[in-house]
């Protein structure tokens, strides 16, 4: 399925150079995602039990990356893919949403293959609650990603997350600070 999304996006980025190497180019990503797609899967799947949790998602959205698209771009590179930077960077941004949503998935016990797994179609049935999951807890990113700034970083005390976390060394007092 991967395959067949990329061919598309690089479809789509070339179709200004003409169809003849818009399809070229969609072809070569088709033929070169279906040949090393279930290597990388079964890499994000390694990584789906990594502890603590930010240490695989940050191996499966920058190291798988940056691993596959130097050899995707060495591919389409070699064989004169038109526009070569749109394309990568369009699938460089689809890699990272669906290596997150592929790892968290996994470490819910989804998508997984070997010894846990489970059958295609409870899989897939399983699928819309862990993307509504998912994109439910993508959007606590932000909020979780201030208050973790606020809670390491503030030493102003007027820095605007002052008494919005918990703990913040700056809520009860600022006795024994220094003016610079």
């Amino acid at each position: 399925m991967s395959s067949v999304f990329r061919a598309h996006i690089f479809l789509a980025a070339n179709a200004t150079a003409g169809l003849r190497k818009a399809f070229a180019a969609a072809a070569a990503e088709l033929l070169f995602r279906f040949l090393t797609s279930g290597f990388y899967g079964s890499l994000t799947q390694a990584f789906r039990n990594a502890e603590p949790a930010w240490a695989g998602i940050a191996a499966v959205m920058i190291l798988l990356p940056l691993t596959s698209h130097s050899l995707e771009f060495a591919v389409h590179f070699m064989r004169g893919t038109p526009h070569l930077r749109t394309s990568i960077i369009s699938s460089v941004v689809f890699t990272m949403f669906s290596s997150a949503f592929n790892w968290f998935a996994m470490r819910r016990g989804v998508l997984v293959v070997g010894d846990v797994q489970t059958s295609l179609r409870s899989d897939l049935s399983r699928v819309p609650a862990v993307l509504a999951d998912f994109l439910r807890a993508g959007a606590q990113i932000p909020s979780i990603a201030f208050r973790n700034i606020c809670r390491n970083l503030c030493f102003e005390p007027s820095f605007p997350c002052n008494g919005v976390v918990k703990g913040n060394r700056h809520d009860e007092t600022d006795e024994g600070r220094t003016s610079l």
